[in-house]
């Protein structure tokens, strides 16, 4: 009908936007297999995944979330796939955190974050490896959660980036979340300092520090690309004081700071 003449036509004309160049890794699919022709010229059987998570300790088992889809796990290194989601309100699921030394602990933050598909209920968290779950979101309701992210150094302490612009912290491993931040943005990446938990960073369509965990932020403008549409940040353990950010606007990438 009408939408499928718009889809085809929308990405006629975004197709010259959409390149990729190939790289280095030794990427295959794993599934969902096809199903018949869905019409769009589009991958049939494929919908959006928002993370992925390793399990701590066990490299066959690895977790990941999908915008409207819930949570799915493999133990087999991705030959099979099986969904976890009872308990759940709904099946948005923009971030997950397996706890390092009890991975049967799993955090995730609800919502999609990118399209708005499945509304967000806060943190969820389960006790039995994904088996059930329950909110464990006292202090910032529901939601979306754009990133929930750990401290390497005390499994209690976590920040979470609220798509109202807000940041949540807990410390007492996400029985009460408090507000440590209102940032005017919607911040849909944050990170924690390789080798020094006091110092986070968030991103969106700004850059923003905090030197005390979490519980406070400061926006860093010097050398920041403005006027953009999103800023994605990245850190690595092999150069701890580099922060990489990945500007976005209208029409594609402005620049890698």
């Amino acid at each position: 009908g009408n939408v499928l003449s718009e889809v085809i036509k929308y990405r006629q004309t975004h197709d010259n936007l959409e390149t990729y160049t190939l790289g280095s890794g030794n990427w295959q699919l794993l599934g969902p297999t096809p199903v018949p022709n869905n019409g769009t010229g589009q991958l049939n059987g494929n919908g959006r995944l928002t993370c992925i998570t390793f399990h701590p300790n066990d490299a066959n088992t690895i977790f990941v979330g999908a915008p409207s889809g819930g949570l799915w796990k493999t133990t087999d290194n991705g030959a099979t796939w099986t969904q976890y989601a009872t308990g759940l309100t709904r099946l948005g699921v923009s971030s997950i955190v397996v706890h390092p030394s009890s991975p049967n602990t799993i955090y995730i933050g609800t919502g999609d974050r990118d399209a708005g598909d499945a509304p967000g209920y806060g943190v969820w968290r389960t006790l039995d490896g994904g088996l059930t779950w329950a909110s464990h979101n006292n202090g910032m309701g529901n939601r979306t959660i754009n990133e929930l992210i750990m401290d390497p150094n005390n499994s209690n302490i976590m920040v979470a980036a609220g798509s109202n612009g807000l940041i949540y912290r807990t410390v007492d491993g996400g029985a009460i979340w408090t507000q440590s931040a209102s940032l005017g943005i919607n911040p849909k990446d944050i990170a924690y300092h390789p080798t020094n938990s006091n110092i986070a960073y968030a991103s969106g369509t700004e850059l923003h520090k905090s030197t005390d965990g979490g519980a406070s932020w400061t926006q860093i403008t010097n050398g920041v690309p403005g006027g953009v549409q999103r800023i994605a940040l990245a850190v690595s353990p092999n150069q701890p004081n580099w922060v990489y950010l990945l500007a976005g606007g209208g029409s594609g990438l402005v620049g890698i700071y």
